[in-house]
């Protein structure tokens, strides 16, 4: 082999750090996903109250039945 080639052995370390770092990750992206449709939650709800309020002012307080 020539003098640039990579052992096996540094090319299993960088191998094994990569699958760390993934492992570390993976949960974080579980818990953004999680925030993330509590906040399309948040903005739903925030939605409709937007339009209960309006359809109140044009029916003098009154929410459909």
């Amino acid at each position: 082999m020539g003098k640039n080639a990579f052992t096996i052995l540094e090319i299993m370390v960088v191998i094994s750090i990569i699958a760390v770092l993934i492992g570390i990750s993976i949960p974080r992206f579980k818990g953004m996903q999680e925030e993330a449709s509590i906040a399309a939650i948040q903005a739903e709800l925030a939605s409709f109250d937007a339009a209960a309020k309006a359809y109140m002012a044009n029916h003098h307080g009154q929410l459909p039945e």
